[in-house]
């Protein structure tokens, strides 16, 4: 398993802001529902988590969550041992 845990306190890139900002006014739609633009965005987000994995070397599914204390809950929830 690889953890990236960025400060909530770190100045994202200009290019996220950008990205995100994209997100919040046009892309704003739950990935899980069965609309077109629900479908468009759960594309975008599945592409986004293939980039990733790919990046980080392909071996594994990428997960997205809220902050720290979420992703460390559902770890231990999970059974993972840390290696």
């Amino acid at each position: 398993m690889i953890y990236l845990d960025n400060a909530a306190t770190t100045r994202p890139f200009e290019s996220v802001i950008r990205k995100m900002d994209e997100f919040y006014k046009e892309l704003y739609y739950n990935p899980s529902a069965l609309y077109k633009q629900a479908a468009e965005v759960e594309s975008v987000i599945e592409k986004t988590r293939n980039d990733i994995s790919d990046a980080l070397g392909g071996g594994g599914r990428v997960y997205f969550t809220s902050c720290a204390t979420e992703s460390n809950a559902w770890v231990y929830a999970s059974g993972v041992k840390n290696k």
